[in-house]
C-alpha cells in the first residue's frame, strides 16, 4: 500500500542479526470519504469535534498532549485486536490495530477529546503510545448527554455504551445519558472502554497524567480528599461569614458585610489538605480572610490612633462573637492586633484579618519628615516615603485580595488548574526553594501564565509546561505577563515592556506583571534574587530533562511515581552543608499579631487575650523562615540559606517540654 522514495537496502545493525530499513520517506495515497473528504492512510477517520484523530510524532510528545496513554505488551495487543474484531473493526496488522483503537477511542471521547497521535518512537516496539489533547470546555463534565430516546441514532449510542447509557429527563426530553462519578472524568471513561469493552486488565495499560497525583496525597493517617476537603472548608467559612453577617450594626460599631477568602488553601493552591492534621489545636492550619465592613470616614488620620481604634474594634467583635455564637459553633475566639482568631465547629481555624487599604496610605505618610513646611514638598515626600512596612501593608491590603478573587475566578474555570499548583509547590519544597527563593503567590501567578497561555488539561502537562518556563524564560530580558481576565490589551503590554526595558536595573530578577500589578513586581521583589533566580532555573532544566527520559524508556519501573519522586528533590551533594533542625511550635509570644501590650491589657478581661506560652499557629509566623532570615543577614552574600518546613506536627507535651527548657 505505501510507496518508499529512498533506497531499499537493507542495513544491518550492530551486536544484532535483525536488519532495517534506513530513514525512508514515505507518500500515501489519499482517498475520498463518503461526503468527499480527502484522508489519508495516516488519518483516522473519527468524529471528534472538527478535527482528525492522526497519527504524528511530535518533537515533544510529552509536553504536547494532555494525557498520554501506554498500552504495553505482545500478548495486550493480540487481545486488543481479537476484541476489537468481536466490535465489527477490521483489524489485520499493527497499523489497522492502531487505526481501530485510536478510532474507538476517539468515539468514546466524542465531546472531550480534540485530537489523538501515536508516538512512533523505537523505544516502544512492544507498546502503543497515544497522546490525547483534550477539550478545555467539556474534559470535566460528568455527565454527557446522548441522542433523544427513540431516535435512529439512539440505539447504536445503547449499543456501543452497553451496561453504562441510561434514560434520564433533561430540558423536557428523554435523553441517552452517561453519568460519570467523581473527579477525573476523562481517565475514567478511557478506564471503563478498555476494561469493559476491550477486556483489558489494569497492568497492562498506564495513563501517565496520573503518575504523579499520589506524590500529593499526605500520609496514611492523614489521608483526606482534596475535593471534599476544599468543600468543607468553603463551606465552614461561608458559614461563618452568614453568622457574622446576621449580627448587624445594633451591637458593632461597624456591620460586617461579609468575608473574603484570601488563604491559597480555599481554592486548593496549598501542600496539604485543609484540616489534614486532624482536631488538635496545634495541628490545625491558620487560613486568612479579610472582613469587609461597612464604608466610614470616622477612621482617625494618624497610623498610631489607627491601630489603636482597629484593636478596639477587633476586641468588641471578639466579644459579640462569644455573646452571639455557641460554643458548638465557635469553640475558640481570640482577639488580636489586626483580627480575631475563630475555630469553626472544631475542624476549621479562621483568622478574620480587619484589612483596610488605608492602613498602607498611612504608613507611607508617617515617613514624611516634620522639618517640611510646603504642601507641594509634602505631596513630593509621600509620594517617595516608601518604606518597607508600608510596601508590605499594601501587599497584604490592596494586592493580595485582588489577586485572591482573580485567581479563585481562574481555578473555577479549569478544575485542574489547583492540582497544576500543588505539584509545583511540591516540587519547589523539595528543592528547598518553596518561600525561600520564590513565594508561593508567585507560583501561582506562573501557574497561571501557564493556564491562559497553553490551557493545559491535566496537572501533569502543566506542571511541565511550568518547569519549561522557569527553564527557558529569559527573566533578564523579558518581562512575563500574566493577562488575569484578560484585563491588559495590546497598548498595555507593550507599556509594560517598555516601562520593563527602562527602568530594568531598579527591577527585581523575576519580574512578573499582572493588571494588579503592573509596574512594580511586588510579590518578586524580596525574593528569587539572581544567584536563586539561577538555581531555580537548573533544577528546572534537570527535572524537565529526567522526566522526558523516563518517558522515552520502555522500562514501566520508570514510569511509577516513586521512580519520578526522584526528579521532586535536590541531590545532598548540592549543598555546601546540611543542617538538621529540631522541630519548635509557634508560640504566641513569638508571633506578629498578639495582644501582649499592658495599655491593651487593663482594658479587655484576660479571656480576650491569647494565653502568653500558648500553643497555636498564628498567622505569618513561620519559624523556619525567620531563622533563614537571620542566618542569611549574618552571612550577608558569602552564603545562602535554603529550608523546608512542610508536613510538621507539633504535639502539646513536646511544646511543654521546649518551654521549660527556654
Amino acid at each position: 500500500r505505501h510507496q518508499y522514495k529512498a533506497s531499499t537496502k537493507l542495513v544491518k545493525k550492530k551486536k544484532t542479526s535483525k536488519y532495517i530499513l534506513p530513514s525512508l520517506k514515505r507518500s500515501v495515497h489519499p482517498k475520498r470519504t463518503g461526503n468527499g473528504t480527502l484522508i489519508s492512510k495516516n488519518s483516522i477517520p473519527g468524529n471528534i469535534g472538527q478535527n482528525k484523530v492522526s497519527l504524528l510524532m511530535s518533537k515533544s510528545f510529552l509536553l504536547a498532549h494532555d494525557h498520554i496513554l501506554i498500552i504495553q505488551g505482545e500478548h495486550t495487543l493480540q487481545q486488543l485486536s481479537v476484541s476489537l474484531k468481536k466490535r465489527g473493526c477490521p483489524v489485520s496488522d499493527r497499523a489497522s490495530l492502531i487505526e481501530a483503537l485510536a478510532s474507538h477511542l476517539g468515539k468514546a471521547l466524542e465531546s472531550r477529546a480534540t485530537q489523538i497521535q501515536l508516538a512512533q518512537t523505537s523505544a516502544f516496539s512492544h507498546c502503543i503510545v497515544l497522546g490525547i489533547n483534550l477539550n478545555p470546555l467539556t474534559y470535566f463534565a460528568a455527565v454527557d448527554k446522548g441522542p433523544k430516546f427513540g431516535a435512529p441514532e439512539a440505539a447504536e449510542f445503547r449499543q456501543f455504551w452497553s451496561g453504562k447509557s441510561e434514560l434520564r429527563h433533561a430540558g423536557g426530553e428523554v435523553r441517552e445519558t452517561l453519568v460519570w462519578r467523581g473527579s477525573h472524568v476523562t481517565q475514567r471513561v478511557i478506564d471503563w472502554v478498555l476494561r469493559k469493552q476491550l477486556s483489558c486488565r489494569p497492568g497492562q495499560y498506564r495513563q501517565l497524567h496520573c503518575q504523579l497525583r499520589p506524590l500529593l496525597q499526605p500520609a496514611k493517617r492523614h489521608h483526606s480528599v482534596w475535593s471534599s476537603a476544599i468543600s468543607d472548608l468553603n463551606a465552614s467559612l461561608a458559614e461563618l461569614s452568614s453568622r457574622l453577617t446576621a449580627i448587624g450594626s445594633s451591637a458593632m460599631p461597624l456591620s460586617v458585610n461579609g468575608l473574603l477568602a484570601v488563604a491559597p488553601a480555599f481554592r486548593g493552591a496549598c501542600l496539604l489538605p485543609p484540616g489534614w492534621g486532624g482536631r488538635a489545636k496545634q495541628n490545625q492550619l491558620v487560613h486568612e480572610c479579610h472582613l469587609q465592613l461597612e464604608a466610614s470616614g470616622k477612621w482617625p488620620t494618624l497610623l498610631g490612633p489607627f491601630r489603636a481604634m482597629k484593636t478596639l474594634f477587633c476586641l468588641r467583635l471578639a466579644q459579640t462573637m462569644r455573646s452571639r455564637l455557641s460554643r458548638t459553633e465557635a469553640s475558640e475566639i481570640i482577639a488580636c492586633r489586626s483580627g480575631v482568631l475563630v475555630t469553626w465547629r472544631r475542624r476549621h481555624r479562621f483568622y478574620l484579618r480587619l484589612a483596610l487599604p488605608k492602613e498602607a496610605a498611612l504608613a507611607r505618610q508617617a515617613g514624611l519628615s516634620s522639618g517640611q513646611s510646603t504642601a507641594q514638598q509634602q505631596q513630593q515626600l509621600l509620594i517617595q516615603a516608601d518604606c518597607t512596612e508600608s510596601r508590605q501593608l499594601e501587599r497584604e491590603l490592596v494586592l493580595l485580595p485582588a489577586l485572591a478573587g482573580a485567581l479563585r475566578g481562574l481555578t473555577s474555570q479549569r478544575p485542574t488548574h489547583s492540582e497544576t499548583v500543588r505539584l509545583c509547590l511540591r516540587w519547589l519544597a523539595g528543592h528547598m526553594l518553596l518561600n525561600m527563593a520564590v513565594d508561593a503567590l508567585a507560583v501561582e501567578l506562573l501557574c497561571a501564565w501557564v493556564a491562559i497561555d497553553a490551557s493545559p488539561c491535566s496537572a501533569m502537562r502543566g506542571f511541565l509546561l511550568f518547569l519549561q518556563l522557569l527553564a527557558r524564560h529569559d527573566f533578564a530580558q523579558q518581562p512575563l505577563i500574566v493577562n488575569l481576565n484578560e484585563s491588559l490589551s495590546g497598548a498595555d503590554r507593550a507599556s509594560i515592556e517598555a516601562d520593563f526595558r527602562k527602568r530594568r536595573r531598579h527591577l527585581p530578577a523575576m519580574f512578573i506583571a499582572c493588571p494588579q500589578d503592573r509596574t512594580e513586581s511586588m510579590l518578586t521583589t524580596a525574593r528569587p534574587d539572581t544567584q536563586l533566580l539561577g538555581r531555580l532555573q537548573r533544577c528546572a532544566r534537570a527535572a524537565l530533562a529526567a522526566f522526558e527520559t523516563r518517558l522515552a524508556s520502555p522500562r514501566s519501573e520508570l514510569l511509577s511515581a516513586s521512580s519520578m519522586a526522584g526528579a521532586f528533590r535536590s541531590a545532598p551533594d548540592s549543598f555546601d552543608a546540611l543542617l538538621h533542625l529540631a522541630p519548635q511550635p509557634p508560640l504566641s509570644e513569638c508571633a506578629l499579631d498578639r495582644l501582649a501590650d499592658a495599655e491593651l491589657q487593663q482594658d479587655c478581661d484576660e479571656s480576650d487575650i491569647a494565653e502568653v506560652g500558648s500553643v497555636f499557629n498564628s498567622p505569618g509566623f513561620h519559624w523556619v523562615e525567620r531563622l533563614v532570615l537571620r542566618l542569611t543577614a549574618a552571612h550577608g552574600q558569602a552564603a545562602y540559606f535554603l529550608a523546608t518546613a512542610t508536613a510538621a506536627l507539633y504535639r502539646r507535651s513536646a511544646a511543654s517540654a521546649l518551654r521549660r527548657r527556654c
